[in-house]
């Protein structure tokens, strides 16, 4: 192994979160259940983190900078807009400041 870093290096990985938001919300994908799909994505997301700390990394963190997204798009999550109606939580971005 070429080492090419002197300090000790962080990895960030894709939150599954975000490969979930792929996945149909309503119905499924033809021959690959939801329940497949989000074993796969675990077991994917797993293999990310641990080949990057075969590869050196010091650190891994999971980016989740979609969360915010993730939650307002799941009809699952309670904050999740009701027909016709807002999400709950705080405004994005500032507004009605």
């Amino acid at each position: 192994m070429v080492k090419l870093a002197t300090k000790p290096m962080k990895q960030a990985v894709i939150a599954p979160s975000m490969l979930a938001l792929l996945y149909p919300l309503d119905g499924e994908v033809p021959g690959y259940s939801r329940k497949q799909f989000e074993e796969d994505l675990c077991n994917e997301c797993e293999k990310d983190i641990r080949r990057a700390f075969e590869a050196g990394a010091a650190r891994v963190s999971v980016d989740f900078t979609e969360g915010r997204l993730a939650t307002r798009k799941d009809p699952r999550t309670p904050s999740a807009p009701a027909a016709g109606g807002a999400a709950g939580g705080s405004p994005p971005c500032g507004a009605g400041r």
